[in-house]
């Protein structure tokens, strides 16, 4: 299996990219925060076993999906420099490897100003994600969510000058998909 890994602030276009190049490739695609929403639904956010009871869940779901063949998977998440996210990557990579799979990482990079704009987009809402700039402000401020992982298999994606269509193009092509 080859899992397409895209991660970037929230408002960069994710899962509108992601849902681009599902159409394109055939990929599943698995958007962690529906994990995220169900497991809100039973458990506090605030434990400080959620996160980690979330990400089980999240790599149950990746290990069943390599268990069943399937041939891609797209796979979205904010990455912030905290030390949940930070080993997180490294156990989907581990996880996929161990399945002779192979995980392509992509970084959406977009500026603040930018995110800002894009934040109250109607889209959202149907997502049950941040949607206030202040909460988007907020959340930057408190996380570094313009990280970059180091991994060799990456594509970096200004997200700014680039469409969802060329954007989701470029993942295509550069992981010859």
């Amino acid at each position: 299996m080859k899992l397409i890994f895209i991660y970037g602030p929230p408002a960069s276009g994710k899962l509108t990219i992601a849902n681009k190049l599902s159409k394109l490739t055939g990929f599943k695609l698995f958007d962690n925060h529906k994990v995220i929403d169900m497991f809100s639904g039973i458990a506090d956010m605030n434990n400080e076993n959620f996160w980690d009871s979330a990400d089980r869940i999240k790599l149950k779901i990746i290990e069943e999906s390599l268990k069943l063949n399937v041939k891609g998977l797209i796979f979205t998440m904010v990455y912030t420099k905290n030390p949940q996210n930070h080993v997180f990557p490294r156990k989907i990579k581990r996880l996929v490897e161990k399945y002779n799979g192979e995980v392509c990482f992509v970084r959406l990079k977009c500026s603040e100003k930018e995110l800002l704009n894009r934040v109250s987009n109607d889209s959202r809402k149907k997502y049950k994600k941040i949607v206030s700039k202040n909460k988007l402000s907020k959340f930057m401020k408190e996380y570094d969510v313009h990280g970059e992982l180091n991994f060799n298999n990456k594509l970096d994606i200004d997200v700014e000058k680039n469409s969802v269509n060329k954007s989701a193009l470029m993942i295509k092509d550069f992981f010859k998909i």
